[in-house]
């Protein structure tokens, strides 16, 4: 992570400047990687659950069903292996597991 030089930072009213990554984290901000980076060896549905993992247990099955909801074919390939999905797959996981973290906070 980039330290911020001059300005603010700011995401809902809080001032984020100075905040160390997991306090960003948990403020509901998260980062979809360009590359994807997937847990190739989990399945779909555990890199998405992955994704909730710091918005503890509320909410994380419908936030599972709003992902699946938004990419249909992720609901298809849920206990697949993250390493057989296509490309254009993957980054619908990649996106779904950032939503998971948006939308359970």
């Amino acid at each position: 992570m980039v330290r911020v030089k001059g300005g603010s930072w700011r995401f809902r009213g809080k001032e984020l400047r100075g905040c160390s990554p997991d306090q960003i984290v948990s403020e509901g901000i998260s980062h979809v990687p360009e590359g994807r980076r997937l847990f190739r060896t989990l399945s779909v549905r555990d890199n998405l659950l992955l994704g909730a993992y710091h918005a503890g247990s509320g909410g994380t099955e419908h936030d599972l069903d709003f992902v699946f909801s938004t990419f249909p074919i992720l609901k298809e390939r849920a206990y697949q292996d993250a390493n057989t999905l296509s490309g254009g797959e993957q980054q619908m996981c990649a996106l779904g597991r950032g939503i998971m973290r948006g939308r359970s906070s």
